[in-house]
């Protein structure tokens, strides 16, 4: 700065009035322009949405991992509590028996079961004695469920509402659980309110087969008990019976049994009763109706031999449950036996 002693020497020259003098100034300090403002604004507007974005996505990420590992916690505690009780447990038992009964968000974990599985079926060994279960799953290859592939025999599902919050399986009136394709815009769970939103649920869901597997179920499947008859003599009294355990009776432990016709049987050698009533006698058990296969807990064979009936007889035992109280469903065991009648 020049001419005065009040100058003062900056770059960027200005015009500044100092007690009445005007001065030309240069400053050292450099400014943006508008357009260099607005630039670095949108940059940082995009780093700002970008970082939103990928904070969105990895919650989202975080919390379908948590409700997946949340299911599967659920689905090993099922295990665990069917191996040491023989049952499921009820809509009511289900929070106490699992680690985790709500998902990521805190919402609680829907759970579809069987209800012929659990306790309140009235049989202590439910999950191992059932041959069939009354669920069966569909995985729909369209909104309209219309194509799909079938999984039956479903002991029970698990299902989170995934990020929309909105629980959108559940089973109708069938028994018929339907899985869809992720943004599907559908709901089939009304216990939390009719929202027709894209499909994003997690679920988990286990087989009868498998939850047998993982209940040790080896020992209670139907099953005739005897290995071999007492051998017989002509003109003796003879007594034997035929016993067998497993599957689901019926009330008063009561199986069905069917006998193949042979010559022991025809020729009225030896009686087969239960419960007072004949044997039903039939050329082929298997394809006969269940109504027509005798009522009762075993089968006894009485009567005495006549002289000349000596030989070896095959009999054919079978045996059925009452695990499809409603159709032909049922479990069913056969066993030959050889009875020997010594003359």
């Amino acid at each position: 700065m020049t001419g005065n002693k009040n100058y003062y020497k900056i770059k960027h020259y200005q015009s500044i009035n100092v007690t009445g003098y005007w001065f030309s100034m240069r400053s050292e300090i450099k400014g943006f322009t508008l357009i260099e403002l607005a630039i670095v604004l949108v940059i940082i507007g995009f780093a700002l949405a970008s970082g939103s974005s990928l904070l969105a996505l990895a919650v989202k990420k975080k919390s379908a991992e948590t409700d997946s590992a949340r299911l599967v916690s659920a689905k090993n505690s099922l295990f665990s509590h069917s191996a040491l009780n023989g049952t499921l447990p009820e809509k009511e038992g289900f929070a106490p028996a699992v680690s985790y009964s709500s998902d990521f968000g805190g919402r609680a974990v829907a759970y579809i079961y069987d209800d012929t599985l659990t306790e309140e079926s009235g049989s202590a060994e439910a999950v191992c004695r059932r041959r069939t279960s009354k669920l069966e799953l569909r995985k729909c290859r369209d909104v309209g469920c219309t194509d799909y592939s079938v999984v039956r025999n479903i002991a029970f599902v698990t299902v989170s509402g995934g990020a929309n919050a909105n629980i959108q399986t559940g089973a109708d009136e069938a028994g018929i659980v339907r899985i869809y394709i992720q943004g599907d815009t559908v709901d089939d769970y009304p216990a939390d309110g009719v929202k027709k939103q894209a499909y994003d649920d997690i679920a988990e869901w286990v087989t009868l087969g498998e939850l047998q597997a993982r209940s040790g179920c080896a020992g209670y499947r139907l099953r005739i008990l005897n290995n071999e008859l007492p051998a017989a003599y002509t003109a003796r009294a003879y007594r034997a019976n035929f016993f067998a355990d497993g599957g689901v009776p019926a009330n008063g432990r009561k199986y069905k049994w069917c006998l193949d016709d042979s010559g022991l049987m025809s020729a009225g050698v030896l009686k087969f009763t239960s419960a007072n009533l004949d044997i039903k006698i039939s050329s082929d058990c298997r394809n006969e109706t269940e109504v027509s296969w005798t009522s009762g807990d075993n089968v006894s064979i009485t009567g005495t031999p006549p002289s000349g009936s000596g030989g070896s007889y095959y009999i054919s035992v079978w045996v059925r449950d009452n695990n499809d109280q409603s159709g032909n469903d049922d479990s069913i065991a056969n066993k030959r036996f050889v009875l020997t009648i010594s003359e």
